[in-house]
């Protein structure tokens, strides 16, 4: 993400508190002691709420940053799917739909697991065929809203099913 791209105080007043709490978790391994911290720190959050003057908000949102970056953790730990991960974009598994453009001589040679796969996906069509049903009798009886009215227009009925 470009780092020249403005923000509104809400988004940072949000980016400012997961980054505390992510890097409270650094701090604290013991995971009672770190939701003791954490509930600490949301009470600091919590304390400025509704804060109504805007001069005083920035000011309260810059110290918190600046509080923020002389206490951030020396090495704070990442998920190793993030970017600075060990396994970061490694290994990445291929989107189902790929199989779907095998040639069948391809596919010969897994028809266990091409068997499984089509199972699997006509259990899914099924399960999905139940749930638009039980949705449209939740409707007719009154105990689900309608679907928006441009779904309907587009489709040309009642529930859209991707296909």
């Amino acid at each position: 993400m470009a780092s020249n791209v403005l923000l509104t105080q809400r988004q940072r007043v949000l980016r400012l508190y997961k980054k505390a709490i992510r890097h409270l978790e650094s701090w604290h391994v013991d995971r009672i002691e770190f939701r003791y911290h954490a509930v600490l720190m949301r009470a600091r959050f919590d304390e400025h709420k509704d804060e109504k003057d805007m001069k005083l908000a920035f000011k309260l949102l810059e110290a918190g940053e600046k509080e923020f970056w002389e206490r951030q953790h020396p090495q704070p730990y990442i998920f190793i799917d993030s970017p600075g991960g060990t396994r970061y974009e490694r290994n990445i598994p291929s989107p189902e739909w790929v199989l779907d453009n095998w040639h069948p001589a391809e596919r010969a040679q897994y028809p266990t697991y091409f068997a499984k796969r089509e199972k699997r996906i006509q259990d899914e069509l099924e399960r999905w065929t139940e749930l638009i049903a039980e949705e449209e009798k939740l409707v007719k009886e009154g105990k689900l809203p309608p679907p928006p009215p441009s779904l309907s227009e587009e489709h040309g009925d009642k529930f859209y099913v991707p296909k």
